[in-house]
């Protein structure tokens, strides 16, 4: 069961999108059924890929295509993932220290 939804002050948002993201958005959610038995809906996907984008240090300086923005956002990506692999091993590190095995 679930908990009381807590309700976020929102904004209704209308984008164009190309037919190929919809499809993939509503693939995804489709998938998401298959496997679990419950559909993502498409604003859902768009609301957790905005969720992630805000954590990300995204720098924006100097960009002014759709293009540019994006190999940000990946290179964002990577130094993010870089920086929870160094995290890990700096908690491996530290547990092997004090002979913790988990």
């Amino acid at each position: 069961m679930k908990g009381p939804q807590v309700h976020t002050p929102s904004f209704r948002l209308s984008a164009t999108l190309p037919v190929k993201s919809v499809s993939y958005l509503e693939w995804l959610g489709l998938e998401a059924r298959r496997a679990n038995g419950t559909r993502l809906s498409k604003a859902a996907i768009l609301r957790a890929l905005v969720d992630v984008a805000m954590r990300l240090e995204i720098d924006v300086s100097g960009v002014t295509t759709q293009e540019e923005l994006e190999e940000r956002i990946w290179e964002a990506m990577a130094k993010a993932r870089w920086a929870m692999a160094l995290d890990r091993k700096g908690a491996e590190e530290e547990a092997s220290r004090w002979g913790s095995t988990q």
